[in-house]
């Protein structure tokens, strides 16, 4: 199907606008089922919104369909997308904000691929990623979803940190339970285990992701790639402190979620969801502390690949910004010690944890 020769249609229909490519009736009679899905939920995306849309279209695996939520957006998102004439692209408005998780789902009612890749508004899918993740899963029927190692890029698309996740699938599936061992806009899921765990989790305004991992985990393996195929944008601007301090108490309500259910017991799911909701409102301090959080994470990443000289200039960073902290100031000091006296620390502090 060549581009520039379809119409769009606008319907109504669940508490959202779909506007969608019209086929014609010999199209639609011969159209088969595309492999991938790719699902964005966008919300004022307008300053990344090209290079995500073009990330995805420029693929070297053809076989896929684009679904982009417009979750309200109120710049010039919109009109970005209606500027596209492109067959595999569906798009649909949501008349009101409805939230990352909703929308999410909204998107997963609409998926034809048998395999559902995530991607974020403002981030970059490299050429081959749906190509390696798709023969990944066709592969390893077993593995419910499977992510990649990704680059954290800044606003300008300049290289921060490589981030390479665990790769070993009986340490991830470990580890995954002391910390979330995927970038959300990285991963390929097969759509028959979302299907079987009935999706995002709607009482999850925030760490949905890492909600759906751990369930997918107890009746799935999971798996990473060892290649960089997605770069992760972090935009300083971006940074909420309301959603920082929301989105950490709903990481550990996940967590103890996946425990209760191991043991048989009830999830509390309402019970944290209320807890939540009673969060205090954030000061300049907790601005400082989520900051130093990201540069405390990059070097942390950049010591566990030995890159040594990189790691200190982001730890003394967080340090110098949270000076009250003596975790940060001790990891720094500690980076001048020799790597594997580290590396050896790295595994006790692990296994204490299990």
């Amino acid at each position: 199907m060549g581009e520039g020769t379809h119409k769009e249609d606008e319907a109504f229909r669940g508490g959202a606008f779909f506007i969608f490519v019209r086929l014609s009736y010999t199209e639609r009679l011969f159209k088969m089922p595309v492999t991938v899905s790719v699902l964005t939920a966008i919300h004022n995306e307008e300053k990344y919104l090209h290079e995500a849309i073009g990330s995805i279209l420029n693929q070297s695996f053809s076989d896929f369909e684009l679904i982009i939520i417009n979750d309200a957006s109120t710049d010039n998102s919109g009109t970005i997308l209606q500027s596209y004439n492109d067959s595999r692209m569906r798009v649909i408005n949501n008349p009101q904000n409805l939230g990352l998780t909703k929308s999410l789902n909204i998107g997963l009612g609409l998926a034809e691929g048998r395999y559902i890749a995530r991607m974020d508004g403002d981030d970059i899918s490299m050429p081959d990623r749906l190509r390696e993740q798709a023969g990944f899963l066709d592969k390893h029927p077993d593995v419910g979803l499977v992510g990649s190692s990704v680059v954290q890029i800044d606003e300008a698309g300049n290289k921060i940190v490589d981030f390479r996740y665990e790769t070993d699938m009986a340490r991830l599936r470990r580890e995954l339970y002391l910390n979330n061992q995927f970038c959300h806009g990285s991963v390929m899921f097969r759509k028959e285990c979302i299907d079987k765990v009935h999706g995002y989790r709607e009482e999850f305004r925030y760490a949905q992701d890492y909600d759906l991992y751990l369930r997918i985990a107890e009746s799935y393996d999971v798996a990473n790639l060892e290649g960089f195929f997605y770069k992760w944008r972090f935009d300083p601007s971006s940074i909420s402190i309301d959603k920082k301090l929301s989105q950490d108490k709903y990481v550990e309500l996940a967590r103890e979620c996946a425990k209760a259910r191991s043991r048989e017991k009830q999830e509390p799911l309402m019970s944290g969801i209320k807890l939540i909701g009673r969060t205090r409102q954030p000061t300049a301090k907790d601005r400082r502390v989520a900051l130093a959080c990201y540069y405390y994470n990059w070097g942390r990443a950049l010591c566990g690949q030995g890159r040594m000289p990189e790691a200190r200039i982001f730890l003394k960073r967080a340090a110098g910004i949270t000076p009250d902290n003596l975790g940060i100031s001790l990891f720094y000091l500690a980076t001048f010690l020799p790597l594997a006296f580290l590396k050896k620390a790295r595994a006790v502090i692990y296994s204490l944890k299990r």
